[in-house]
């Protein structure tokens, strides 16, 4: 009986998308980048790498073992997850574009977000029910730090600076 075959075919699909999740967001990042060259993309791709280097950084500092059913399968630590940070990052930036764009219709603000972070909760659920390589706590931290840090680097990169006090800097909404 192969690994996979314990799964039902949905499963299957989810546990297909996991494995290729990381290959699928560098991928959408390069076309973005290859269709569109300019300053935002550019920006957003290099926020991209900031948020995976902080979480790396957190996963040695933190160095949170993976849960029992994960020993020799993952050899790095668990704590946060890099995939729920990377995509949580990712949905947060991709909506707040989105979201702040005028000439997108009213669906493509809805749907767009949304299949996001559909997405994005697949995967989660995929890391921990379906792989056992994540704890719920694991990856609710990888989460707040890919939003944390999307919502920041939007600020930081979009919103146009006032002048005003330096902890306003972080309070815009």
């Amino acid at each position: 009986m192969s690994q996979l075959e314990k799964y039902s075919l949905l499963e299957r699909g989810v546990v297909f998308l996991n494995t290729h999740c990381s290959r699928m967001v560098v991928f959408a990042t390069g076309m973005a980048l290859l269709y569109n060259h300019d300053i935002p993309t550019i920006v957003f791709t290099l926020g991209t790498i900031g948020n995976m280097q902080l979480t790396k950084l957190l996963k040695r500092s933190i160095q949170q073992r993976r849960p029992e059913a994960a020993v020799g399968v993952k050899k790095s630590h668990g704590m946060p997850s890099s995939h729920a940070s990377s995509l949580a990052f990712f949905a947060t930036h991709l909506s707040l574009i989105v979201w702040t764009t005028p000439d997108l219709g009213r669906q493509t603000r809805l749907l767009l977000p949304a299949a996001m972070w559909l997405y994005t909760a697949t995967i989660c659920y995929a890391r921990m029910s379906l792989q056992c390589v994540h704890t719920p706590a694991q990856l609710l931290c990888g989460v707040g730090v890919g939003v944390g840090t999307g919502l920041l680097w939007y600020r930081c990169a979009f919103m146009p600076v006032r002048a005003a006090p330096p902890l306003s800097l972080f309070l815009w909404w």
